[in-house]
């Protein structure tokens, strides 16, 4: 009697791994397709939540011109200057770096979390606005918290699904961080004022 009872012989290796490096490639391309969708989504969010957050509970202020309202003053919080996206094979880097500083008058040189810290906090002021010219008081005005919360709660993900889908493969949802994860450091910003010597924004 053989030793070999049963054999089985394999032909066409290599076509079969042209083909697995093919559909690879291509679920690669459709993944960046819903990363750079949901990356303009982000900043979509944000700019939203630097309307509704930031903008519209403190109307102008007494003591000195926004940029949003005065851009010739500066890049505005919401302008997407202050935003970049970086897409990395299967990775979406979402960088927002505001920054404080005034082309005609000196107001602010804090930028980025400093500058975000203080809207979000109403704290760490070097002088503290009173009111604005509708004669309401300043507050916290969480803004970054609040978009920061809404991606991670399943907007991001969710614009993700809409780049993807309809491109030719079928996303199936897990639950919860098995969808999406978020790099340990990105969240949420506590409050912490630095130096606060330098002019309130």
């Amino acid at each position: 009697m053989s030793e070999s009872f049963f054999n089985v012989t394999i032909r066409g290796e290599e076509t079969l791994t042209n083909e697995l490096n093919d559909l690879v490639r291509d679920i690669k391309g459709v993944c960046g397709d819903g990363l750079r969708f949901a990356g303009s989504q982000m900043i979509s969010d944000l700019q939203r939540h630097i309307q509704k957050d930031w903008y519209e509970p403190w109307g102008p202020p007494k003591d000195y011109e926004r940029r949003t309202d005065h851009p010739g003053e500066g890049t505005p919080l919401g302008d997407e200057r202050n935003m970049n996206l970086e897409i990395s094979d299967l990775s979406l880097a979402f960088v927002y770096a505001p920054t404080g500083k005034h082309e005609v008058r000196a107001w602010n040189k804090r930028s980025g979390d400093a500058l975000i810290n203080t809207i979000q906090t109403n704290g760490g002021w070097s002088w503290k606005p009173t009111k604005d010219k509708k004669n309401r008081e300043i507050m916290p005005r969480p803004f970054w918290n609040n978009f920061v919360e809404e991606e991670r709660n399943g907007a991001l993900f969710d614009a993700f699904e809409y780049g993807f889908s309809g491109r030719g493969f079928d996303l199936i949802r897990e639950g919860d961080s098995r969808d999406m994860k978020f790099s340990a450091n990105e969240g949420m910003l506590e409050a912490s004022f630095g130096d606060t010597t330098e002019l309130p924004y």
